[in-house]
């Protein structure tokens, strides 16, 4: 180590050499492999950031010494900036990169800095590079930040004032070029469970009288799409020796109660699944009391947002421009003593991700000047870590708008009272009818409502649901010859020819009134689809009563007018699709729609087929096909997929 250098911003104080204009503190060292030189700096009041440069001084290129020695090569040079700050972490002050040197070359990087700490800035040469390099080292404080250190946009505000200042405490014009996104996604989840357990003989500690208690918290986390985010405790996380619990650990499962994560005061990134997954978290003391303070300690999960799905937030100097979204802010010079206000806009709805629009809040930064004064590219090398302010922005979750133009009203078709009336009692009836499928109570019901409606196609569907519980509880030939029955009545009450001459062209839906008739047709080819689909269903279920060619051929040609409409390969056909390939010998075609059901985002995508059956099914059928080996392997991976219970803490 070479002796200290202590400098104050604005002059080359001790140890350094009377700065160059423009720079701050300048001072010239003489590094070697293994040599470190810490210079501390006090930067003034108002910088936020620094510009450090560092010039390698080998002289003139006419004096390079034409010996193929070392002290001719490039160098690898290591620049560490640090503010040490109470109670933070080092690491949040801290700044280290790796620079490769040619003879004369410069390189730079800017830090950080949070006013009022000193700055310690340590350069030196890599162990294993060798030879002496005279070097330069400047470095320079600028500063531009704003009143609210945190600014927060709230939903439905539309417009958002954030003044800057430069405080003059550093005495150079600053190039404003103002930029915002949100870029990270939090919500707060709170506890469904909370249990403390008291410790047994291994929980005692060295005082007789004190026993290690532990808190266990169990939180549900619903997701609508699979997702790899960070489970966080903001109270409890990023301390471990200084932090009062003894400690703090986590462990996250799927719905099967498998165990897919865990982590302690640092977490690292744990894949959710679609639906609905459990963390349960554990934290040690030995004060009973003070763990029941915790019980109620909210989760925080945590969505990095990368690509398309980060939102820009848009930035201007005129409160007008930010109303009616005229020109966003540009490069703006701001003198040393002065204030400038901007206006952040708020975010659109349309430009919210698909993941935010469950709620949370969404965080990012906001950063003030352009990273290169001269507004050119930087230097070869550099390296800048100047990281923005905190912006924050709470997702609204109703239907209010933000100043964004409305669609038009939906077109409802003119009905006269007394037919409104009768289609609403018909639509009671059908709903009561279907909450009574598969019960006794059923026949006489449905019996009035055709009596008074007749045989209108919400009553033909409720039978045909009613028919497909009865035949699933007895499981008969007849039982199922009857949802058969059913699902012709409904498809010969459809117009089918209708139907497929409408998705024959595409419509207009832009234009209410063909929105409108686009949502009834849909509405028949989905209750089409269903009657087929059930129809399909139904036969599977005779053919394996009664593994006969006619039956065999009546569930061929029930897939194929399915397929008439739908693609059978989607997941939700795939019990059917499986059938389906077995029945024609193609069962590795069965394996492969097994397998993608098992791996399926949503374990219940296949209603009919769960991922656990699918796994099942799988291990049956490698069996079949003469692979034990395989066989065993899943069933383990099967017990393991899903365990009887949580993994204990």
């Amino acid at each position: 180590l070479v002796p200290h250098n202590i400098g104050r911003g604005g002059g080359g104080g001790g140890g350094g050499s009377a700065a160059a204009p423009g720079w701050d503190y300048e001072a010239n060292f003489e590094l070697e492999g293994g040599v470190l030189t810490r210079t501390f700096l006090q930067p003034p009041a108002g910088a936020t950031w620094a510009h450090v440069r560092i010039t390698r001084v080998d002289g003139a290129e006419e004096e390079k010494d034409s010996s193929p020695t070392p002290d001719n090569a490039s160098r690898l040079l290591v620049l560490h900036c640090m503010q040490l700050r109470p109670q933070h972490p080092y690491r949040e002050g801290e700044m280290q990169t790796y620079l490769r040197t040619a003879r004369n070359a410069t390189r730079e990087a800017k830090v950080r800095l949070d006013p009022g700490h000193l700055l310690e800035v340590d350069v030196g040469q890599y162990w294993s590079s060798l030879g002496h390099t005279p070097v330069k080292v400047q470095v320079q404080f600028r500063g531009v930040s704003p009143l609210n250190s945190a600014p927060h946009l709230f939903a439905g505000a539309g417009i958002l004032p954030v003044e800057v200042q430069h405080d003059g405490t550093c005495p150079r014009h600053e190039r404003l070029k103002p930029s915002a996104v949100l870029n990270t996604l939090r919500r707060v989840y709170a506890p469904k469970a909370a249990t403390i357990r008291t410790g047994g003989e291994r929980d005692v500690l060295l005082e007789p009288e004190k026993v290690m208690h532990a808190l266990v918290l169990q939180y549900e986390v619903k997701l609508s799409s699979a997702a790899s985010v960070k489970l966080s405790w903001p109270v409890l996380n990023d301390e471990l020796y200084e932090s009062p619990f003894a400690s703090q650990l986590f462990l996250a499962f799927d719905a099967h109660k498998k165990c897919v994560g865990c982590g302690d005061a640092w977490s690292d990134k744990v894949s959710l699944g679609k639906g609905a997954s459990t963390v349960q978290l554990i934290v040690r003391h030995d004060d009973m009391k003070t763990l029941k303070r915790l019980e109620a300690l909210p989760l925080t999960v945590i969505w990095d947002l990368n690509g398309k799905s980060k939102v820009s937030v848009d930035v201007h100097y005129c409160r007008h421009d930010a109303t009616l979204g005229g020109s966003k802010a540009g490069v703006h010079l701001l003198q040393p003593g002065t204030r400038q206000l901007l206006w952040l806009k708020e975010p659109s709805k349309s430009s919210i991700p698909k993941v935010a629009k469950d709620g949370g809040e969404l965080s990012g930064y906001i950063t003030f000047t352009e990273d290169v004064d001269s507004g050119a590219k930087p230097p070869s090398g550099s390296r800048s870590q100047v990281a923005g302010y905190p912006l924050s922005y709470a997702v609204d979750t109703t239907s209010a708008s933000t100043g964004e133009a409305s669609s038009p009203p939906p077109f409802e078709p003119e009905t006269a009272p007394a037919d409104a009336y009768r289609t609403a009692l018909r639509d009671a009836a059908v709903k009561h009818l279907k909450s009574l499928a598969g019960k006794p109570a059923f026949e006489e019901i449905h019996a009035g409502a055709l009596a008074a409606y007749g045989d209108e196609l919400p009553l033909l569907v409720a039978r045909m649901e009613h028919e497909d519980a009865l035949a699933k509880k007895a499981s008969t030939a007849e039982a199922w010859a009857n949802v058969g029955e059913a699902c012709d009545a409904v498809v010969a009450k459809i117009d089918v020819v209708e139907l497929a001459q409408y998705y024959g062209v595409k419509h207009d839906l832009e234009d209410p009134e063909a929105k409108y008739h686009d949502k009834q047709f849909k509405k028949k080819k989905d209750t089409l689809v269903d009657a087929l689909r059930v129809a399909a269903a139904c036969k599977k279920a005779l053919h394996s009563l009664a593994e006969s060619d006619d039956a065999k051929a009546a569930f061929l040609s029930a897939m194929a007018e399915l397929a008439k409409w739908v693609d059978v390969k989607e997941t939700k056909h795939a019990d059917l699709l499986v059938y389906k390939h077995k029945l024609e010998g193609s069962r590795g075609d069965a394996l492969k729609v097994l397998s993608q059901v098992a791996g399926h985002d949503d374990p219940n995508a296949c209603k009919a087929l769960s991922a656990a059956q699918a796994k099942k099914a799988r291990a049956a059928l490698c069996g079949e096909l003469g692979w034990a080996h395989i066989e065993r392997m899943e069933k383990l991976l099967a017990i393991v997929a899903a365990p009887a219970n949580y993994a204990p803490l």
